[in-house]
């Protein structure tokens, strides 16, 4: 089980380049001038499209467009092929004919994390750790955590002490630990057990935000997905909820492969959402600056994209497309995620920032309307239902009955709240 020819690590800032191996805290040969920056992956040869049918293979069906391991390694569980769909009361509320959803919340966990950790964990594991480490607030971790067990890898999960108790539980059960750490220690802790008792980091390196160059590489099978669900072409503009920006970095990363295969159709604006308590991408995009601010009193109820900073490779993605920010408010979050539950569709709140970024830019933009956008879509709402109330009561659970007199005053009281 080892890792094959054929692609290596650069840095973007400086040119650096070097083997896959472990780098936590990005380009050396930047640290050495105290400087910071991510190492991306940079392949020898430009491969070839993923084929559009579903294999069987999840994303390693575009294994000539991943970092190369042992075929034995690279392991399913089913993630990818996700669907994207339109859903008729979003074109009726913007305006837009050709508003799509990737929906993301239909991997093996529920979450986009599926794709990052079936890459992250192979690579771990091809370099030879056993044990796998990550910094979440929930989805992150389960993730992981799914992966490592069929991996065989130790999972240990430093937690946002807000993780919902169901993905605590979850967590446990695919034989992770679960630490909640409150978050001036979380740092302390996830840098123990790398550097000092030898665990692999799956997400973010530090100093934050670098995430993990291998796992990011998974997720641009979103792109090449969402590529091949348009009939051949990218969307105009591609919305993601953005906490560091993964995601936006992924899908600028899809174009690159698909300009080095000599594809057409390329051209996408990358659009990041965030909650406009916690939006420090959207700052340095409208202040034009060189970097991502830190907002310390970061917050929002959107607790997955409710991070004080951002990575600034996101920043060039965007920039390098055209892209735009837009902050929503987390009323308007929470009411988008509560139309698509009313529509047949659970999402969880910082999956519903895309969607309320999306209508919000249409809104202030009526020119858009006439352009393909396409939203992603992180996670299922079920595991995040919490969040969607002020307090957890707030959302009832089942009405115990004893009687059909009984059932049916429940029923006409709750069509009474419709």
């Amino acid at each position: 089980m080892t890792i094959l020819s054929g692609w290596s690590l650069t840095c973007p800032t400086c040119g650096f380049t070097t083997s896959p191996g472990l780098y936590p805290r990005g380009c050396p040969a930047c640290l050495e001038r105290c400087e910071v920056s991510a190492l991306v992956v940079e392949y020898d040869e430009p491969g070839t499209l993923l084929p559009a049918e579903r294999t069987g293979a999840g994303i390693w069906k575009a294994a000539n467009l991943l970092p190369a391991v042992s075929p034995e390694l690279r392991l399913t569980l089913g993630e990818g092929d996700t669907p994207l769909l339109q859903v008729p009361i979003l074109s009726e509320i913007s305006g837009c004919e050709r508003l799509y959803l990737k929906m993301e919340s239909q991997n093996p966990t529920a979450a986009h994390k599926d794709r990052l950790h079936a890459v992250a964990s192979a690579v771990g594991k091809a370099l030879g750790y056993e044990g796998i480490v990550s910094s979440s607030t929930g989805n992150h971790g389960f993730s992981m955590a799914s992966y490592a067990a069929a991996h065989k890898m130790r999972a240990v999960v430093v937690a946002n002490q807000r993780m919902p108790l169901l993905l605590q539980r979850a967590i446990r059960f695919a034989g992770g630990l679960p630490l909640l750490a409150p978050p001036e220690l979380g740092g302390a802790i996830s840098t123990a057990l790398v550097e000092d008792d030898g665990w692999y980091p799956a997400s973010t390196s530090w100093p934050m935000p670098m995430a993990n160059p291998y796992g990011v590489e998974g997720y641009k099978t979103i792109g090449y997905e969402i590529y091949h669900g348009l009939g051949g072409r990218m969307p105009d503009l591609a919305f993601f909820p953005a906490a560091g920006g993964d995601g936006l970095v992924a899908m600028w990363r899809a174009v690159a492969d698909f300009r080095r295969i000599g594809l057409p159709n390329l051209d996408v604006r990358i659009c990041p959402a965030q909650p406009a308590g916690a939006a420090p991408m959207v700052a340095a995009l409208e202040q034009g600056l060189d970097h991502v601010p830190f907002f310390p009193d970061a917050y929002s109820r959107a607790l997955s994209i409710g991070d004080p900073t951002g990575g600034w490779l996101a920043l060039r993605a965007v920039r390098e497309t055209n892209g735009f920010g837009v902050a929503v408010t987390d009323d308007d979050i929470l009411a988008t995620g509560r139309v698509l539950a009313r529509n047949g569709l659970l999402v969880e709140p910082s999956s519903a920032a895309s969607v309320a970024g999306a209508l919000q830019a249409l809104r202030e933009r009526p020119e858009l309307r006439e352009q393909t956008i396409a939203c992603v879509i992180t996670s299922s709402g079920l595991k995040w239902l919490d969040d969607y109330e002020t307090d957890p009561v707030d959302l009832p659970g089942g009405v115990a009955v004893q009687t059909v007199d009984d059932a049916r005053a429940a029923v006409d009281r709750h069509i009474a709240t419709l």
